[in-house]
């Protein structure tokens, strides 16, 4: 609830299943549904992050993962496998799609390549300099996001050599500031 409360527009989670933050405390299924009707009540969208590679003998499991989501009313899924973006619009046409950082895409041609797939939004590689963001951003008419882990540790007066990422995605301080954060879209 604390994102919620700090005013943020969406939140991402991962849950136990097909999540590339494997070393995080992913949410169980339950735990899911909760998340999504709370977050809903407060008109917050809930974004589920299903971004690692599928292999073939996961394929069954992953689509049974997704419609799971969907049943749920979830806002959108993110996901870094292409492949299944194709089977997710097939199965799931209305269900909003986002392409993962683990993408990295990085630059305005990876941003339009996946607007002409018809990806609902971009969340740019965290590499992705501040000059380059707001050039795309200039000139797509897309939702592009960044996970800003530099500025969040600098906001948090946290010197990058002193903590590193598992420690950084861990706190409680950086989950909150990032769920405050990560639906700023430029307007």
């Amino acid at each position: 609830g604390a994102v919620i409360e700090a005013g943020c527009d969406a939140v991402y989670l991962g849950g136990k299943s097909f999540s590339a933050r494997s070393f995080a405390t992913n949410f169980s299924d339950e735990e899911i549904i909760k998340a999504i009707n709370y977050a809903h009540l407060y008109g917050v969208r809930v974004y589920v992050t299903v971004n690692t590679l599928i292999y073939e003998n996961e394929v069954d499991e992953f689509i049974n993962y997704i419609d799971f989501l969907h049943r749920n009313n979830v806002d959108a899924v993110l996901i870094q496998d292409i492949g299944m973006f194709d089977l997710i619009r097939k199965t799931y046409p209305n269900l909003e799609i986002h392409v993962s950082t683990q993408v990295n895409i990085h630059n305005l041609s990876g941003v339009n390549f996946f607007s002409n797939l018809g990806i609902n939004r971009v969340v740019l590689a965290r590499e992705t300099p501040l000059e380059e963001i707001e050039n795309i951003h200039n000139k797509i008419k897309e939702n592009i996001d960044t996970v800003a882990k530099s500025e969040i540790k600098k906001n948090l007066d946290i010197e990058d050599s002193k903590l590193n990422d598992k420690d950084v995605y861990e706190s409680d301080a950086y989950v909150a500031c990032l769920g405050a954060c990560i639906e700023r879209e430029f307007q």
